[in-house]
C-alpha cells in the first residue's frame, strides 16, 4: 500500500505491522506526517487499522483522522488566543433538544407522588 492517497496537507510515512486482533487478523499501523498550512504546525497522525483492509476506507480512515487533527490543531490555538470558535447551528439545535428534554423529565418528577416515579 506505498500508493496511498493523502490529503495535500499530509505525506504518507511508514507503515509496519502492529499486532494481531483476537480473531488472528493482522494489523498494520500507518504514520502520516501532517502540516496545517494555516497555523505552520505539524504533527503525527497515526492510523492502526486491518491488515486485509481495502485500499478505499484505509485512505478514508487516513483522511478522517488527518481532518480531525488539524481541526483540534486551530481549536486549541483559537482558545489560547482567547477567542472561541462561533456556535453552529447544530450545536444550538443539540442544546435545545437536550434542554426540553431536561425540562419534559423534570416535570414528570414533579408530578410523582414520590418524586421517584417517572412515567
Amino acid at each position: 500500500m506505498s500508493d496511498l492517497w493523502t490529503p495535500p496537507s499530509a505525506t504518507h510515512d511508514v507503515s509496519f505491522k502492529s499486532g494481531t486482533l483476537r480473531d488472528g487478523e493482522g494489523t498494520t499501523t500507518h504514520k502520516i506526517k501532517v502540516v496545517d498550512p494555516e497555523t505552520k504546525k505539524t504533527g503525527e497522525v497515526v492510523v492502526i487499522a486491518e491488515s486485509d483492509i481495502s485500499q478505499a476506507r484505509l485512505e478514508d480512515m487516513i483522511g478522517t483522522a488527518v481532518e480531525n487533527w488539524t481541526r483540534e490543531v486551530r481549536e486549541k490555538l483559537q482558545r489560547k488566543d482567547g477567542k472561541v470558535a462561533p456556535v453552529t447551528d447544530e450545536e444550538k439545535k443539540n442544546v435545545g433538544i437536550s434542554v426540553r428534554e431536561y425540562i419534559k423529565e423534570k416535570r414528570k418528577m414533579s408530578e410523582s407522588t414520590n418524586n421517584k416515579l417517572y412515567y
